[in-house]
């Protein structure tokens, strides 16, 4: 009975130290890829800092999903400047809003507040980075006319769950606050959501990123407005 016993005793061992080997590994490759997209961030600001444009009369700020959209080719006879970051947080925003003033540009295009959600963020603190920022918008860029966008909705291929009561919620204060500050607001939501209020699945390939048929949606709901 003592040779299984201690076989079974070294087999344990074994699996403790590949245990241990393996989830070392995992560590570091999720530590390297949470490192490679803050660098990443860090690449995409220096670049848009490195610009010789000055006013804009379009700048869209926003997340990946206004970065990844090619708006100087979509709006190619105004001159629209794409200040969209992956992975950005409305706090982002804020943090790098003085580049946008220095665009002094006549229209403001924003949509923001996906990526809080995604790291867990409470709607109402949400709504007060929001606030923080629109006062700074009110009050640095007074001639500017402002389009606040709908947040956008994801699906199931996304692997981060995010409430649609919370993207609901989101809306409905941008709504609000449009109206309130006398601000455009563009719901997008009924062009880009499934019966079941998620994000259209023909629309993204990860179940939040746009797919060429996104952007056309996006640009002829938003070309009216900037036409105007």
């Amino acid at each position: 009975m003592r040779w299984p016993l201690i076989l079974s005793l070294l087999l344990n061992a074994v699996l403790v130290v590949a245990l241990v080997v393996i989830g070392g590994r995992a560590n570091r490759v999720v530590s390297g890829l949470i490192d490679h997209a803050q660098k990443a961030k860090e690449r995409r600001v220096d670049a848009m800092n490195a610009t010789r444009v000055g006013s804009a009369d379009i700048v869209l700020l926003g997340d990946s999903l206004t970065w990844e959209g090619s708006w100087d080719e979509y709006f190619p006879n105004q001159q629209v400047v794409n200040r969209g970051v992956g992975g950005d947080q409305v706090d982002d925003l804020a943090a790098r809003f003085d580049a946008v003033v220095a665009h002094d540009p006549g229209q403001l295009v924003f949509m923001a507040g996906i990526n809080d959600l995604n790291f867990g963020r409470d709607v109402r603190a949400i709504i007060q980075s929001y606030e923080s920022l629109f006062d700074r918008i009110d009050t640095d860029l007074p001639g500017t006319a402002v389009v606040l966008q709908s947040v956008l909705p994801t699906n199931g291929d996304w692997v981060i769950a995010v409430d649609p009561a919370d993207v609901e919620a989101l809306n409905h204060y941008l709504w609000a606050e449009a109206a309130e500050r006398g601000w455009r607001y563009l719901d997008l939501t009924p062009l880009f959501s499934d019966e079941q209020g998620q994000l259209t699945e023909e629309l993204s390939n990860d179940g939040i990123h746009l797919k060429g048929e996104g952007y056309r949606i996006w640009r002829d709901a938003l070309g009216p407005i900037l036409v105007e």
